[in-house]
């Protein structure tokens, strides 16, 4: 396994923020970090979009699943 430099700076950091939570005895602070992480694991770009997003999405999807799509030079083409 290759250790480069930034691998290195990374894993000094985590040690450093695990030494900072172990001594910590402020609530608050773990709370905000595991919500940090909580957000983080639960982010998804699906949950960010519109309802008609959303939508134009799933209609697509179902057009595809339907076999109704062109060709991308046809597309292209068609608007030019």
């Amino acid at each position: 396994m290759k250790i480069n430099k930034y691998s290195m700076d990374i894993q000094a950091e985590k040690l450093k923020l695990i030494e900072l939570l172990l001594h910590t005895d402020n609530p608050s602070i773990i709370e905000k970090i595991k919500n940090i992480f909580q957000t983080e694991e639960s982010q998804d770009i699906w949950e960010d979009l519109s309802d008609p997003q959303k939508e134009e999405i799933e209609n697509a999807l179902e057009e595809i699943k339907n076999g109704q799509t062109i060709a991308l030079e046809n597309f292209l083409l068609k608007h030019k």
